[in-house]
């Protein structure tokens, strides 16, 4: 042993000792150990490894590294498999919270999207590992929607609406590394048949249009409760009229053909009631292409009106219609679509009604049900029936319509005729509806 003595900063001293060799003619050294880091005993161990790897016609200098290097490979080969075991592991609801969280943009932080698959899919399959996925583990999703299904409620569109999700999430997923080899490259929905569990004449797109003698018609329901409630003894005991911000989203629904939760997400800074204008942030809207635009709604004088009342009614809040439990928050955009469901009851089919929920047929028009969402078709319908183009008609309901090319090169806006269109869906509302 060769030993090289270095003195430390400490005042202590250390050994470096090495074992010299001569192999095919070239002198080499190998490394043994520095005293006192490692015991004599150890070191001398170290160089009679060394002497036997020369004896068996091995350069111990190369053994120790291609061991060293062998250790490595091992050592990344257990993370590797142990990687593997832990991604194997990962199950369906990981899967959902990655997307929600990193995959998909929706309003409202896609509180609605998760809602809808706490509710429908996460306690069906939540807890089923990825990889082990398939069309059966899936029917059942399906199966147990369709299980609460009433005469009245077939549940198809939310049987629909759920495989859309779904969809969407598989598609995502088979894009990320990770989560395609886990699905083994395949998507297990496809081969899930949606048609077997909804009725048969179902269609996958709902129609529902007021007619003009239904507008009126809701006109009147709702003023018929604002007079029976004032004329009511004992406002303690009797049924409400429906609460006023509503009334106006229903309105701003049908005479904008805006979104609701658009709607219920719009602040008061995106609102100029002098030049009659509302515009929405892209963060608040649909999201169909990365290139979208802020919206703006040119109000029409019967819009206009419906923003002042409910300015006097919003308070010192920044939103238009701030949640009654804390001003500083918006309302939810389910919360309106329930109050409106809950007094058509004659069309939902329920055999629990909530104690605290009012459940009447005081909005009832026509023979079907109507939803928020239907008055934004309504509207677009009053448009076409008003002869303005369909493309102003789909700009006015910021739809997407053009191509990639011509988006890069058609910059026009078409703000003049979407002024007149939305000018000409308010002037037709004030025309039929009753003067109060």
């Amino acid at each position: 042993l060769s030993g090289r003595v270095s003195a430390l900063k400490s005042g202590k001293i250390s050994i470096y000792f090495r074992y010299p060799f001569k192999w095919e003619g070239n002198q080499y050294w190998f490394s043994c150990g520095t005293f006192p880091k490692l015991d004599l005993s150890k070191i001398r161990e170290n160089r009679d490894w060394a002497k036997q790897q020369i004896a068996l016609g091995i350069n111990p200098c190369l053994e120790k590294k291609a061991k060293s290097i062998r250790h490595k490979q091992e050592q990344q080969n257990v993370i590797q498999l142990d990687e593997k075991e832990k991604a194997r592991s990962l199950t369906f609801n990981d899967m959902v919270q990655d997307w929600l969280q990193h995959g998909v943009e929706r309003q409202n932080d896609n509180q609605t999207l998760r809602d809808s698959f706490n509710r429908h899919v996460i306690p069906v399959v939540g807890n089923i590992k990825v990889c082990d996925l398939t069309p059966q583990t899936l029917r059942p999703v399906f199966e147990k929607i369709k299980a609460t299904a009433t005469n009245t409620q077939p549940k198809d569109r939310t049987v629909q609406k759920t495989h859309g999700e779904l969809q969407q999430l598989f598609e995502w997923a088979l894009g990320i590394n990770r989560w395609q080899k886990l699905l083994d490259h395949q998507n297990p929905l496809n081969q899930v048949k949606i048609r077997i569990f909804t009725s048969q004449n179902y269609q996958d797109f709902r129609e529902r249009v007021l007619s003009d003698s239904e507008i009126v018609e809701l006109f009147n329901c709702i003023e018929k409760e604002k007079s029976a409630y004032q004329t009511e003894t004992n406002k303690r005991n009797s049924k409400k009229a429906l609460n006023p911000k509503i009334e106006i989203a229903i309105w701003l629904c049908l005479s904008t053909m805006c979104r609701i939760g658009e709607l219920m997400q719009a602040e008061w800074n995106e609102i100029d009631l002098f030049k009659a204008t509302w515009m929405i942030p892209v963060e608040k809207m649909k999201k169909t292409n990365k290139s979208m635009k802020a919206h703006t709604v040119y109000l029409s004088p019967f819009a206009l009106e419906k923003f002042k009342l409910l300015k006097e009614l919003a308070g010192n809040s920044k939103w238009c219609f701030p949640s009654s439990k804390n001003i500083h928050e918006p309302i939810s955009s389910g919360v309106y679509s329930k109050v409106i469901g809950d007094r058509q009851i004659m069309f939902k089919g329920r055999t629990k009604q909530s104690s605290q929920r009012r459940h009447d047929n005081t909005l009832v028009v026509g023979n079907q049900d109507w939803t928020l969402h239907d008055l934004r078709r309504t509207g677009a319908t009053l448009m076409q029936q008003l002869e303005v183009s369909p493309d102003i008609i789909d700009l006015c309901q910021n739809h997407e319509i053009r191509t990639k090319v011509r988006r890069a090169y058609q910059q026009y806006e078409y703000s003049d005729q979407k002024k007149d269109a939305w000018d000409k869906l308010g002037a037709y509302l004030e025309s039929i509806l009753p003067k109060t």
